[in-house]
C-alpha cells in the first residue's frame, strides 16, 4: 500500500485556506496525512485551517507554524 502525504503552505490565507480544506472531503480519505505549514501568517489563518481540518476527521492533519521571519 503507498502513502500518501499532502502538502500545503500557508501564509496570510484565511479564507482561501477554508475553500482549500473544503475541496478535499470527497478525497481525503486518499492521504495518509495533509501537513499544513504556516509561514508567520498574522491574520487568522491558523484558526480557520485549525477548525476547517477538524471536519477531515478520518485524515490525520498536523499544522506547523513558523514562528521565525
Amino acid at each position: 500500500m503507498s502513502r500518501i502525504l499532502l502538502f500545503i503552505p500557508m501564509y496570510q490565507c484565511e479564507h482561501q485556506i477554508i475553500r482549500t480544506l473544503r475541496s478535499l472531503a470527497p478525497v481525503h480519505q486518499h492521504f495518509n496525512e495533509i501537513l499544513i505549514v504556516d509561514n508567520c501568517s498574522t491574520d487568522e489563518s491558523v484558526a480557520r485551517a485549525r477548525e476547517t481540518a477538524s471536519a477531515l476527521n478520518k485524515t490525520h492533519v498536523t499544522l506547523v507554524r513558523n514562528e521565525r521571519k
